[in-house]
Formats: structure tokens, C-alpha cells, sequence
């Protein structure tokens, strides 16, 4: 279906704050996929002198006691990581909580776009051809932020306008290596009709996408 393109993304805000609260956030995720995966290793470790051990009894018997001890240890380290987990993922939740608030407390921001083959207006999508995530490239040089609601009056080559409501999911900036590419910014869009969204599939059969990876 191609109504999911334009199902709402998140993206980081861009207020230092809370940037460097997301930075700490994914810093703290990494750092328990490591710690996690050392406790994997070492449990594997641990097995396979269970497993050789386990050949000659006396010898499994005399290392008994510290094998039980590494064990314990094993056990309760993934225990502390699966906890520091959950807690992680709660305060991931958290955090894209307030960011909506945050959101939603904001004015929204109203641009209007037609859209034929030769705008700068595009549709967008990620760089491996997917179409089932993207939205509107809207081609401008205002600062508008990540997650800068909006209130877009959209007209498509052969339709009828469509107000329709979403929010900015990411920006493309004018750089010198990328001259020929127009600033602009890509909107994750609410609530498409399903009218529209046949035509604007129809539209990028016939045009490429704008390609962007989130």
C-alpha cells in the first residue's frame, strides 16, 4: 500500500540539549550491545570447558566449584544487562514521549508546493529503492528544524489541491559538492488520501524519487 510512505518519522531534534540527551542515549545502547556480547562470548567459552571437562570426571569434579562460580557470574551479569536494557528502551520511549510533546506545542509551519516533472518539489524515498517509508522533498532555503510540524497545501501535476498536515524529517543543506542538488527539506506526511496517494505512486513511476537514508 502507498499510503505508508507517508507514515510520520522520528528524527532527532536539533536543540543542542537534546541532541547530546539522544548522543548519551544511543552511546548507552551501544555500550550494552558490547558489554552483552562479551557476556555471550565468555558463556561460550565457559560451555566449551564444561564440554571438555566433562571427559574425564575427576577432572570435571576438582573444577566443579569454579565452574558453579563462573556460572553464577555469567548468569548474574546478563541478568544486570537485561535489566539495563529494558531501562534503556524506557528511556528511549521517554524521550520520543517529550519530543512529541514538544512537537505538538510547536506552531506549524504553512508551505505551499506544486508538484509536476520538472519542480524542484519532489517525492522522496530511502536510498534502497523502498517505497514503502519517504514523503515530500520541498525544495526551499529557510532553517526549518527536524521535527518542525507543518501545514502543506499540496498540488500535484493533474490534481486538485489537498491541505494536508506533517512534520520536517530531515534536511538537505546547500553545500559546494552538491551544487546541483536543491536545498530543501523532506516531510513525513499524515492522513494522505488514498486518491492522492494513487497519483503521487503513478508520479514516481513516472519520475525518480528524491533518495535519502534516515
Amino acid at each position: 500500500m502507498r499510503e505508508a510512505l507517508f507514515e510520520t518519522r522520528d528524527s532527532a531534534p536539533a536543540q543542542p540539549d537534546r541532541v547530546a540527551a539522544w548522543r548519551a542515549l544511543e552511546a548507552r545502547g551501544a555500550e550494552i550491545d558490547i558489554q552483552s556480547r562479551a557476556v555471550e562470548q565468555a558463556a561460550a567459552l565457559l560451555e566449551g570447558r564444561i564440554r571438555a571437562l566433562a571427559r574425564d570426571p575427576q577432572k570435571l569434579l576438582a573444577h566443579r566449584s569454579e565452574l558453579e562460580r563462573e556460572a553464577r557470574a555469567t548468569r548474574d551479569r546478563r541478568e544486570a544487562l537485561d535489566a539495563a536494557r529494558a531501562e534503556h528502551e524506557r528511556a528511549v520511549k521517554r524521550f520520543w514521549a517529550q519530543a512529541q510533546r514538544e512537537r505538538a506545542s510547536r506552531p506549524a509551519v504553512h508551505l505551499e508546493a506544486e508538484v509536476d516533472a520538472r519542480s524542484e518539489h519532489n517525492f522522496w524515498t530511502g536510498i534502497d529503492g523502498g517505497l514503502d517509508r519517504g514523503g515530500l522533498f520541498f525544495a526551499t532555503h529557510a532553517a526549518l528544524e527536524p521535527g518542525t510540524p507543518v501545514c502543506l497545501d499540496l498540488r500535484l501535476a493533474g490534481q486538485a489541491p489537498v491541505r494536508l498536515s506533517g512534520q520536517v524529517s530531515w534536511v538537505r543543506e546547500l553545500h559546494a559538492f552538491t551544487r546541483d542538488a536543491a536545498p530543501g527539506v523532506g516531510l513525513a506526511l499524515d492522513g494522505v488520501p488514498e486518491e492522492l496517494a494513487r497519483a503521487i505512486s503513478a508520479f514516481m513511476h513516472a519520475r525518480d524519487p528524491v533518495l535519502f537514508e534516515i
